[in-house]
């Protein structure tokens, strides 16, 4: 086996080609395709989607991480059942990622809401976040979910009536990528 050593290649503008400034330097993805539920409800009340986390270390204090989240799922209950989500970093929430302090209001990334009565809908919710971690220890990113009321499923609808036509699994991910700054 042979082994190159330079002290650097760049491009023929001078830029550095290897960890150069929004380089991506490595990435790690979970996708999650079982099926989630919780019947735990109530405002601000989260709960850890189980297999819905990715852990990375990154390789330099001033790295950020770009993390990209795809859920799928819906809400149980019988009426318009407000499901949001969000993501912590070894157990704290990004709340650089919440929403505004508003009297009243929980903070959240994104959600979606079911329709009344509509128990065979599963709605997507995508959200994106680059976060600065500081650190070159491993940082485990988690998505949480909460419902305002019943509970919430994830990777199928609330009716979990697999006989009809219309019914479908589905996959959620969670995807880290090390950007260099």
């Amino acid at each position: 086996m042979s082994t190159i050593k330079v002290n650097a290649i760049q491009t023929t503008s001078s830029k550095p080609i290897l960890n150069s400034t929004g380089s991506i330097l490595q990435v790690v993805q979970t996708i999650k395709t079982n099926n989630f539920s919780t019947t735990t409800s109530g405002s601000d009340t989260w709960v850890d989607i189980t297999g819905l986390s990715a852990s990375i270390t990154p390789s330099s204090t001033n790295s950020k991480i770009l993390i990209f989240t795809e859920i799928q799922g819906g809400g149980l209950g019988t009426y318009y059942t407000l499901c949001s989500f969000r993501w912590t970093r070894n157990s704290s929430a990004l709340t650089g990622a919440l929403g505004d302090t508003r009297a009243g209001w929980f903070r959240a990334t994104a959600g979606f809401q079911r329709a009344s009565f509509d128990s065979n809908s599963s709605f997507r919710c995508n959200m994106t976040y680059l976060d600065s971690p500081g650190s070159t220890a491993l940082q485990t990113y988690q998505v949480q979910g909460q419902a305002e009321s019943s509970g919430f499923v994830i990777n199928r609808t609330a009716n979990d009536n697999g006989s009809q036509v219309y019914s479908a699994t589905a996959a959620s991910s969670i995807t880290l990528l090390e950007v260099s700054a």
